[in-house]
């Protein structure tokens, strides 16, 4: 047995130990729905403004990227994103949409948007809290 350290690992790295705890993942459940969204905003020059990335898993879509351009935000962007992700995860028949967010972030954005606090660690970033959410997705109750 060899056991080594890096800071920098590669992406097959990082791949094959996905690819590992998938399978492991899938012996367990006879699950192995996987499924990535991305969806983006980019004004009249090409240029990003905003953008939402989420993973489906066991039918729930995780909320891992949301970002909007400080001139876009308070536009509705950032509502439209979640809602397109939202609606494109519904397309998978997810259960329910998770996410965490910092208390220097967005809670009450995400409160607003129908998201319960879940759970909650403080000091992560030391002087924060972060907050984890989620959501029941339409139809299911």
């Amino acid at each position: 047995m060899n056991i080594s350290t890096t800071t920098s690992p590669t992406n097959e790295e990082i791949d094959q130990l996905r690819a590992a705890l998938r399978a492991f993942n899938q012996s367990v459940t006879g699950q192995a729905e996987y499924h990535q969204i991305y969806i983006k905003a980019e004004d009249d020059n090409g240029e990003l403004i905003g953008g939402v990335f989420g993973k489906i898993a066991w039918q729930w879509l995780y909320i891992d990227l949301l970002w909007v351009h400080p001139n876009h935000r308070e536009s509705g962007l950032g509502s439209t994103l979640m809602n397109r992700i939202e609606k494109e995860a519904n397309k998978n028949s997810v259960y329910a949409y998770y996410l965490s967010t910092s208390s220097f972030q967005a809670p009450v954005f995400y409160q607003k948007l129908g998201y319960q606090i879940c759970g909650e660690i403080k000091d992560l970033p030391p002087g924060y809290v972060t907050y984890y959410l989620k959501k029941q997705a339409s139809g299911f109750n």
